[in-house]
Formats: C-alpha cells, structure tokens, sequence
C-alpha cells in the first residue's frame, strides 16, 4: 500500500499507523461503470482499508438504515429479554419463541461480523450447537 512508505523523516508520518477506513458500498455510477473494481464488504480482503459493518449494527442495535428510531429492538436493546412490546415492530413478532430464534440469529451475525477480517474463522451457528 501506497501509505507503507512514508516516513517520519521524510513525510513526518509513519505511513503504516495510518489506518484506512470506509463504507464499503457498490452503489452509484463508478459501480456502474467498472461493477469488478468498486470496494465492497465482499472484496475488500488484503486491501488494507477496514470497511462499516451495518450488519453488525443493524443486529445489535436494532431497526435499520431506514429506521430513525430504535423502535425494533437489536441484541443489545432487549429483543427477547427485554422486549418493548411497542406495536410497530413489523420487524420483530411479539411472540418469545420467534424472538428467541432471532436473538440466536442476530449473535451468529454478531459473531461472524466481529471475526471480520479473520478469513480461516469458524464457529458453529445456533443451529449446530444444539
């Protein structure tokens, strides 16, 4: 990477303290124009630039992009242990058994997004482990 070779004698800065972090999103006209070349979660392995997980922050947070308010709780926020029972979780059912099986889902998630950039990592799912 570009950024390795400066220096502190000679750039006032060590390049390889530098850490590159992004979105990480095909989207917009460069996608459309070169689809093989634009950064993305899925092919961003061994480029040096960490890339926003909104998958890990959906899970643990709750609700989306889209949703302003955390309305739909998250791992963190109370789905199944602490449930809010509000009545526009369109995205979470009411019923605990639903939930349960969602907070199982939402740590696989979890897990895997916190593994990153570890490519040989592996860990058996909800489903596996019971």
């Amino acid at each position: 990477m570009a950024l390795d070779a400066l220096t502190i004698e000679k750039d006032g800065v060590d390049g390889k303290k530098i850490y590159l972090y992004g979105e990480g999103w095909k989207f917009g006209s460069l996608d459309a124009i070169l689809p093989d070349e634009t950064c993305a979660q899925l092919n961003m392995f061994e480029v040096g630039v960490g890339t926003f997980n909104d998958r890990l922050r959906d899970r643990a947070r709750g609700g989306n992009f889209e949703r302003k308010n955390i309305a739909n709780p998250g791992f963190l926020t109370g789905l199944y242990y602490d449930f809010n029972g509000l009545p526009d979780l369109a995205m979470v059912p009411n019923d605990l058994a639903t939930q349960e099986k969602l907070l199982a889902e939402y740590a696989d998630v979890i897990k895997a997004s916190l593994a990153g950039n570890l490519r040989d990592f592996s860990f058996q799912n909800y489903q596996a482990a019971r």
